[in-house]
């Protein structure tokens, strides 16, 4: 009698062998051949749930960066504000398993010359873009103000989180990234 595997068991399984592999090797390093060599299984197995390198790239990045929206916190305030933001912000940096911070960075690194995680990363930023611009729109700055705050937000998560790739502690990473929110907010709200 064959094996009776669930389906999105199958789907998890698959979506981590291609994330290890991109996080050792690189997007350019996930192939179906390589993936089904990690997972100890043949070929065919992957392509019964992605027919094509396309499709398990995109599917399993898109699963990774799903992650990081599934555990924002709900309460306290992801409404906006200097709280909204701080919590926000600290979520990205330090709440994010560091496998997901793996993934994240490796796909800013492949994004320039890989197609598939450009887009997989493009999905993504317009759903980050769109949750900053909400939380400071909150602080009812001018125009300029805003984009500005948007973009220095998006330079200290990127730093923070290099940084913690890089392995700076998170007792010195947290230290900074509170006290340079501090003094944006301030600045910001006031």
């Amino acid at each position: 009698m064959p094996k009776v595997v669930d389906a999105a068991t199958r789907r998890r399984e698959i979506h981590s062998a291609a994330c290890a592999l991109a996080v050792e090797a690189g997007f350019a390093g996930v192939t179906i051949r390589a993936v089904a060599a990690r997972m100890g299984a043949s070929t065919s197995v992957v392509t019964h749930y992605f027919p094509s390198r396309e499709e398990l790239v995109s599917s399993a990045l898109d699963q990774a960066l799903d992650r990081f929206w599934q555990g924002l916190p709900t309460a306290p305030p992801p409404t906006g504000g200097p709280m909204g933001i701080q919590a926000f912000v600290e979520h990205a940096v330090f709440s994010s398993a560091p496998e997901l911070r793996d993934v994240w960075m490796r796909a800013v690194v492949d994004a320039p010359g890989d197609p598939v995680v450009r887009a997989s990363l493009d999905r993504f930023d317009r759903r980050w873009d769109a949750t900053v611009s909400t939380l400071v729109d909150a602080l009812a700055l001018d125009e300029a103000a805003t984009r500005l705050l948007i973009d220095q937000l998006d330079i200290i998560v990127s730093g923070a989180v290099t940084t913690g790739v890089e392995g700076v502690p998170d007792a010195d990473r947290r230290a900074a990234v509170s006290s340079l929110l501090a003094h944006l907010l301030a600045r910001g709200s006031g």
